[in-house]
């Protein structure tokens, strides 16, 4: 599965680097056999940023983005339009959003959802359905589903990661939260990728139905 993230990224024009950081001593000596970078990280962190902090800290980069190793239909394209959109705005972080698939995916607590301003910068990420439709049957045309995938200016990740986890980060098990409620600016890419991330052994069956559709595997 590293693998396929990795070949997805390897799509991107504009990253420079594609690095793995892991605390997993399989993960790093299967890295090191297909020819990727990797460092080993410790383990005790308790978020993917606080990982991807450390293995960036002593890097001359301005950049960083944090793709987890559980998103293996990865498109190099969308992480350009995440890169693009930090260099075209004074954001803080930059992540994608989709639409929902289904009224089912819109009511499960393990979807994250989010409200954006005129400006298409992210007001408030939720477990809930936000927003509320009163009065009436949720429209999946209303609402924006969150892809885990964030693009941080350096800066801004080390400041990010400093931080105390905060109330609401902590009330909803949403790490974003962290950085709105600190003010920093997090700007929302609309996309058409619809993530399909490995969160539990049924999801493999998926993921490997995808890829035999788009004729990438046996």
């Amino acid at each position: 599965m590293i693998e396929w993230v990795l070949r997805g990224a390897q799509g991107s024009q504009l990253a420079d680097r594609i690095v793995v950081a892991t605390d997993d001593k399989r993960i790093f000596d299967r890295v090191v056999d297909i020819g990727f970078d990797v460092v080993m990280t410790s383990t005790e962190h308790s978020s993917g940023s606080d990982r991807v902090a450390e293995a960036v800290k002593d890097m001359d980069v301005d950049i960083v983005v944090n793709l987890q190793g559980d998103e293996p239909l990865i498109d190099g394209q969308l992480l350009d339009r995440l890169i693009t959109e930090l260099e075209d705005s004074d954001a803080d972080i930059a992540t994608p959003v989709t639409h929902f698939a289904s009224i089912d995916e819109l009511m499960s607590e393990n979807t994250a959802k989010v409200v954006v301003n005129s400006e298409g910068y992210a007001l408030y990420f939720s477990r809930a359905v936000i927003p509320h439709r009163r009065g009436g049957e949720p429209r999946l045309e209303d609402y924006l589903k969150h892809i885990g995938i964030y693009a941080y200016r350096k800066d801004s990740l080390m400041r990010f990661v400093a931080l105390p986890q905060s109330k609401l980060e902590l009330v909803e098990k949403l790490e974003q939260l962290r950085a709105l409620e600190n003010g920093m600016k997090i700007k929302v890419v609309v996309t058409d990728y619809q993530s399909v991330a490995v969160d539990v052994p049924a999801d493999i069956e998926k993921v490997e139905k995808i890829l035999r559709a788009r004729g990438l595997c046996s």
